[in-house]
């Protein structure tokens, strides 16, 4: 069986920093990976607070100088953006 997690970096109230918010997507998936976990999606979303992920390629990228044997990927990509 294989497990994975759904990162949307939602701030949740006013209250988080956008930096805070990023900060902790990261902290998630690398501890997604020492948790056993096989994959991690990111989403992304413009424009509102529900997702502060611009570019879901931007924070895979990120992510993959962190970790070593999750996968990950992109749950939504907005491709008129690219």
């Amino acid at each position: 069986m294989e497990f994975a997690t759904f990162i949307l970096a939602a701030q949740r109230g006013y209250h988080q920093s956008s930096e805070s918010v990023i900060r902790n997507s990261i902290e998630q998936a690398v501890a997604s990976e020492q948790a056993g976990f096989n994959t991690a999606w990111f989403a992304e979303h413009h424009f509102n607070n529900y997702s502060l992920i611009p570019s879901p390629l931007m924070m895979v990228a990120h992510c993959a100088g962190l970790t070593s044997t999750i996968r990950l990927g992109t749950a939504v990509c907005v491709l008129p953006l690219y």
